[in-house]
């Protein structure tokens, strides 16, 4: 195989797992163009492997998605599609978001986040009482 054809493939390689990736986080590709400062357009030409991504890209992806960068080379990730948790879908994709951006914020802005949930959850409480 030369050398346009290898990387062609790793491309190939790399956008499919990206794209499993989003799925199984349950991100549209907006979503994720939005959180990695990118287009649609240009998150779709690196999913479909017609552009390859860059050293940074793959960084914030293994931050987004809390995985190491090799894992978007690996080529024994299967397209059966996301595997679910028990809980409601709509509640683990949520869920999933919060992850991938809670991923990309410094350490000294956590706390602020660790805040602003749990007064969302005392806001909850209290509606739910009466």
């Amino acid at each position: 195989m030369d050398k346009k054809n290898a990387k062609i493939k790793l491309d190939t390689v790399v956008g499919k797992n990206i794209r499993n990736m989003r799925e199984e986080y349950r991100m549209t590709r907006d979503e994720l163009a939005q959180l990695m400062g990118l287009t649609p357009s240009h998150m779709g030409l690196m999913e479909r492997g017609e552009r390859g991504a860059t050293a940074i890209n793959l960084s914030k992806l293994s931050r987004i998605f809390d995985k190491p960068v090799d894992h978007f080379f690996s080529n024994t990730i299967t397209e059966s599609g996301p595997v679910w948790s028990d809980e409601e879908p709509e509640a683990y994709a949520y869920k999933n978001k919060i992850r991938s951006i809670i991923n990309l914020l410094p350490a000294r802005k956590l706390g602020l986040v660790v805040h602003l949930i749990r007064g969302l959850v005392a806001m909850d409480m209290e509606e739910n009482a009466d």
